[in-house]
């Protein structure tokens, strides 16, 4: 079997399998589509024009791809599938369940009109992958590139904050967000050297204050771990089990030290309710929050 893909206009990816899809190669199919997501990529075009072969395990990726596509809050489409591929999914049953379509034009028509959704369905509030999303956007904002070290984070956010209206300052909560936010680049991010670059966007207004800040690091490479972290820390909270909830407190990796936690994630969330989007490289983060 051999998978290729490529990528599209509107955002979109083609994925072509070719060759047998079954209980020795289905891992590969997944692990791909995982890569795709961590990437980013949203909306996805599975072409099966150059499929042979698909028993029950080929099956089941298919439906995984549906499904956990669904949950991404993405959307895949299957096109230009073939006679004896065809005759497998009729007979289970799954004609009219997946979204199949007869060529790729035709896939490619229905994802472009498509509206990604922001939030997941379930309501839990994330760190978002989406260099595309449009608080990346940052035409009309303010824009500077600084060089600074650790010392100079508190008075730098104090200064930047100090330019929103007092109606979204809200006593001092804006400064301290934005702090966080610069915090993590220059620490995490530039691992505190002064010769690496902190590029910072803003823009305020009486109702809103939206943030972009860039470092030259590596990217947050643990952002899928921290979700799933984060949303089993809120299902115990939720569910009032704090004896359990204490094995979710603090969020560490291997470069953690003794003064790290994921407390200042978990706060970002939380207060930029308009989101916390990284870019597909993970060295910028973009936030945004609006007064209702």
């Amino acid at each position: 079997m051999t998978i290729q893909s490529q990528e599209l206009e509107h955002r979109i990816t083609k994925v072509c399998i070719s060759g047998d899809l079954d209980l020795y190669n289905a891992s590969r199919v997944k692990e791909e589509a995982q890569r795709l997501w961590n990437d980013g990529r949203k909306r996805l075009i599975v072409d099966l024009e150059k499929l042979d072969y698909l028993d029950s395990s080929g099956i089941g990726v298919l439906l995984y791809l549906f499904t956990s596509s669904q949950k991404r809050n993405g959307h895949v489409f299957f096109a230009r599938i073939s006679g004896s591929v065809m005759k497998v999914i009729t007979l289970t049953k799954l004609v009219g369940f997946l979204p199949i379509t007869t060529t790729v034009e035709e896939a490619v028509e229905a994802l472009a009109a498509v509206e990604d959704d922001e939030r997941p369905t379930d309501g839990f509030k994330g760190l978002i992958v989406d260099s595309d999303h449009r608080l990346q956007q940052t035409e009309k904002m303010f824009h500077k590139t600084f060089y600074i070290d650790f010392g100079q984070i508190r008075r730098l956010s104090n200064l930047i904050s100090q330019q929103a209206p007092p109606e979204i300052q809200e006593i001092n909560m804006l400064e301290q967000q934005i702090s966080e936010i610069i915090k993590n680049a220059v620490k995490h991010g530039n691992r505190s050297d002064r010769s690496k670059a902190i590029k910072i966007w803003f823009s305020f207004s009486v109702t809103h204050a939206h943030l972009v800040v860039e470092d030259e690091g590596e990217g947050f490479r643990e952002l899928e771990r921290w979700n799933e972290f984060y949303r089993k820390k809120l299902e115990c909270y939720e569910k009032q089990d704090f004896d359990e909830m204490m094995n979710y407190l603090t969020f560490r990796t291997n470069e953690s030290d003794e003064n790290d936690g994921g407390n200042a994630m978990f706060a970002a969330v939380e207060y930029w309710n308009d989101g916390v989007v990284f870019n597909n490289a993970r060295n910028r983060v973009a936030v945004r929050r609006t007064l209702a």
